[in-house]
């Protein structure tokens, strides 16, 4: 998708208007690169990077560049042009990771996905170390510690936990991210679209009454039924039926038939499993939706 030259980045924008392009210019001494998207998949980054406490210019290029403008779900990161909405800056300030980005047409209001890293330089003097190494561990350190104090084995006592939704957003959200981590993966997808295309069933035994004319399969039931079942018609103008001494047979016998049935126990457990992620999101929706703060964690939700 994207191109890299020494000065700026450079992004092919044709899946989203033929001939649109964006580009991202470093200010003064700030710095922007590329890497390899073999690396980029190693370390879990956007291959297109650039660096916290930097500030950047971009502009959109193309026959339409009018109609694009650059958004962030945070304000302050991207800065529109008083004077052309298809330019700005870019100032990450001291945010570090993914930056999720979205590219609007004005004109019909869809929005594209584009994503950078923001690197972390303030842990180490080499880059890589400072955000691969330093940075990543001391997130992990936090968590680990954060969650041993709450929750510690050693301990004479227990604590006794539930959601409240009615606490600090930003715990919610914390939880949202964390659902919304493995739904958006791409086995939780194939996972849902393989259940449905091959769900568990089992066969069931379903009893129905049928007309004797419409017998296709005689077993020991169907022979008992025509001696012995009630509601007899004469049928002694029916050779084949004499020859073996039935001079009247039942109008209607029951007949069992295999009917085949989703109804399991593993396909009840998914729904009871997915039915607890909808009213999860649902009850987040309606937190976001009162919280001015969280707009863009409402909106995240319909994105993809």
């Amino acid at each position: 998708m994207l191109k890299h030259n020494q000065k700026f980045l450079s992004f092919n924008l044709n899946v989203v208007e033929e001939g649109l392009t964006l580009e991202i210019f470093p200010e003064q001494q700030s710095r922007l690169r590329s890497i390899e998207k073999t690396i980029a998949e190693e370390f879990n980054e956007s291959p297109y990077q650039l660096f916290e406490g930097h500030t950047y210019e971009y502009e959109f290029q193309g026959n339409n560049k009018e109609l694009y403008r650059l958004e962030s779900k945070i304000k302050g990161i991207v800065i529109t042009s008083n004077r052309h909405q298809y330019r700005g800056r870019l100032s990450p300030n001291i945010y570090v990771g993914k930056l999720q980005l979205q590219i609007v047409n004005t004109q019909t209001s869809k929005d594209f996905p584009l994503s950078l890293e923001v690197i972390a330089t303030k842990f180490n003097k080499k880059e890589d170390k400072s955000y691969r190494e330093n940075y990543r561990k001391m997130l992990e350190d936090i968590t680990d510690k954060c969650t041993d104090l709450m929750m510690q084995v050693n301990t004479p006592v227990t604590q006794t936990i539930a959601i409240d939704y009615s606490a600090d957003s930003r715990t919610i959200y914390q939880r949202f991210c964390f659902v919304k981590s493995f739904l958006d993966t791409t086995e939780f997808e194939e996972a849902i679209l393989r259940i449905i295309s091959n769900p568990s069933t089992l066969w069931k035994t379903k009893e129905t009454s049928i007309k004797s004319s419409q017998i296709k399969r005689v077993d020991r039931s169907v022979t008992k039924q025509l001696i012995s079942a009630t509601n007899r018609i004469d049928c002694s103008d029916l050779k084949y039926l004499t020859e073996v001494g039935l001079n009247n047979i039942p109008s209607r016998i029951q007949s069992t038939t295999k009917v085949r049935s989703v109804d399991t126990t593993e396909n009840r457990f998914i729904k009871h499993v997915l039915g607890v992620f909808l009213n999860f999101v649902e009850d987040c929706q309606s937190v976001f939706l009162v919280n001015n703060g969280f707009d863009f964690a409402h909106k995240e939700e319909f994105i993809d």
